[in-house]
């Protein structure tokens, strides 16, 4: 797995993943820069500039998506809500089929 670091406007983000896709984003305080080999980082970082710069709405890079069958279906349905929009824990409970799970 390969780590890669971008300073956005909401402080330093962690992306790591692998030629399968991005598996985790997490904000870190320190960092050291490296080489980015992989093409789904690089893709990340690109959309991850063009979004903090107000010029994507829609992200390609390719996830990695771990977990339980509840929580990929959750991660699955998390990406159909579009820019902007807002749900609830009930709607997004809905939308998994599971409307008590909130």
């Amino acid at each position: 797995m390969q780590k890669a670091y971008f300073n956005s406007p909401i402080g330093v983000l962690e992306i790591c993943g692998d030629e399968s896709g991005v598996c985790e984003l997490n904000f870190v305080r320190d960092f050291v820069r490296t080489d980015i080999t992989d093409i789904n980082l690089k893709l990340c970082l690109s959309e991850l500039e063009s979004y903090f710069k107000g010029e994507l709405k829609t992200f390609k890079t390719r996830l990695n998506i771990g977990g339980t069958a509840f929580q990929r279906c959750i991660y699955e349905n998390l990406q159909k809500i579009a820019y902007g929009q807002r749900v609830t824990y009930a709607q997004l409970a809905a939308m998994t089929g599971r409307p008590r799970a909130f």
